[in-house]
């Protein structure tokens, strides 16, 4: 989705390196690039108030669509974590994914077994501190979060488990939520996205639709991966595009693993479509 909106606010041509949105919300050097503030003097009630503040001064001297990528969880009281920065008007285009499929994929990119990823994926975390990362997490995945870390994000990421991710943001009254389904998009990205488009009040004109679409291809930007990089990858022999089938969980999840992913989030993958087999 930030591939296929980068082409349709640009020319069409989509480049890994500039795709939209890539300062989540936890990412601090947006307090300094923003107000130029040195975030790593910040507790973390003056991260949430100065980011907070970073994002009206941006929404005030931008003319046009912001748009910032989260892995957070909605939260509606600011105090009691980062909820949304931006002023209104916003809204939000939430991507899911079959919790089936999300399972080998970030057991991939965390280098953890399937087991642990469905565990990580069930938990409720406060926020995942870096002094809570060693109790929780292998020595993989403290590895990935001192990379984050070191990026800046020096906040709580308070993700919840996958089910209280998404009922967070569609259970939510405050901002207007644009549901987009991977597996739809997947299978026809020219009607998702121009869907995405009009509920945003993006004007776009078909040709750049079109040419959006071409070069937002998983086969595209796994070439491009391949030729340059990704610098959002965990680490340059485990490419962040893996597979990106739909269906492929069928052959790669293990089937216990999958009946603790299917009792643990069977109420939110049935609101979702997604039946159990």
């Amino acid at each position: 989705m930030r591939a296929l909106l980068a082409g349709v606010t640009g020319d069409g041509e989509v480049k890994l390196s500039h795709l939209v949105g890539g300062s989540g919300t936890a990412d601090q050097t947006f307090i300094l690039e923003e107000l130029g503030v040195n975030p790593s003097c910040l507790d973390d009630a003056d991260s949430f108030a100065l980011m907070r503040e970073s994002a009206a001064s941006a929404a005030v001297r931008t003319d046009g669509l912001i748009f910032r990528k989260t892995h957070e969880r909605f939260i509606k009281d600011p105090d009691a974590g980062q909820g949304h920065l931006l002023s209104t008007p916003v809204r939000a285009i939430y991507i899911t994914r079959d919790p089936r499929a999300v399972v080998p994929s970030l057991a991939w990119h965390l280098s953890v077994s399937q087991a642990e990823a469905a565990r990580i994926m069930g938990t409720k975390p406060e926020g995942l501190l870096e002094s809570q990362v060693g109790g929780m997490l292998g020595e993989d995945v403290r590895a990935l979060m001192g990379r984050y870390l070191l990026r800046g994000a020096r906040v709580p990421l308070d993700w919840g488990s996958w089910s209280e991710n998404v009922n967070s943001w569609l259970d939510q009254t405050e901002v207007p939520v644009t549901l987009v389904r991977y597996e739809d998009l997947v299978a026809d990205p020219r009607a998702e996205l121009e869907r995405v488009v009009d509920e945003i009040g993006l004007p776009v004109e078909e040709p750049l639709l079109a040419r959006a679409v071409e070069s937002s291809s998983f086969e595209s930007l796994s070439v491009q991966e391949m030729l340059a990089g990704f610098q959002e990858a965990v680490s340059p022999d485990r490419p962040f595009f893996r597979r990106g089938e739909p269906g492929a969980w069928r052959e790669e999840l293990e089937p216990a693993v999958q009946e603790t992913v299917c009792r643990e989030h069977g109420p939110t993958m049935a609101r979702l479509g997604y039946a159990p087999e």
